[in-house]
């Protein structure tokens, strides 16, 4: 979660219940926790739809003014090039299940 027109603010993830984690991103600074928008059931239903049927995808949503907001749906966040510690990176990759393309 970005925090936008606060160039202090860093990163900050929360898991899918909206429960802050604290993880850290190799060249952004950790974010501070905040409070969820009022919007966020329907923010996070929303993401879950757009989603849907994907292995992996980064949905972008905002709340302005109480009214959910679609930014953008990104495939490889940075190009892929940007790195997460060590321990959130296998913790990601442990919740990747890729398709099962044998029988193809």
């Amino acid at each position: 979660m970005f925090s936008l027109g606060d160039k202090s603010a860093g990163v900050t993830w929360y898991d899918g219940e909206g429960s802050y984690l604290p993880w850290t991103e190799l060249r952004l600074p950790r974010g501070v926790a905040r409070s969820f928008p009022g919007t966020w059931s329907r923010l996070a239903e929303t993401a879950e739809l757009l989603g849907a049927g994907l292995d992996h995808i980064r949905v972008d949503l905002y709340e302005v003014d109480g009214i959910p907001i679609f930014g953008e749906l990104t495939a490889y966040p940075a190009g892929g090039l940007r790195g997460v510690t060590g321990q959130v990176d296998e913790l990601l990759g442990e919740l990747w299940r890729l398709p099962d393309l044998s029988a193809t």
